[in-house]
């Protein structure tokens, strides 16, 4: 998004943009599943918990709009702006 230049388009055209950046997951650990196929819960859990807390964070007195980012961390914007 940042090479595209999507952030100074918006601008331009009035709105207002925020680039919190290159995130990073939130420390977590002891997760476990009982199926041996779910892998890297904690990474997940993780991951998740780095997105809702964004959004929730951005949503307080806006609505934001996340542009980028991994299923892992969507799960958690999902969530946080709920």
């Amino acid at each position: 998004m940042r090479v595209a230049g999507l952030a100074e388009a918006l601008k331009e055209l009035g709105h207002g943009v925020v680039d919190v950046g290159n995130l990073q997951p939130i420390e977590h650990s002891g997760s476990e599943h009982p199926n041996k196929a779910v892998l890297a819960m904690d990474e997940v859990a993780g991951w998740t918990g780095a997105g809702a807390r964004l959004a929730y964070e951005a949503s307080e007195d806006r609505m934001p709009i996340f542009l980028g980012g991994w299923y892992r961390f969507r799960n958690g914007q999902m969530c946080g702006a709920a």
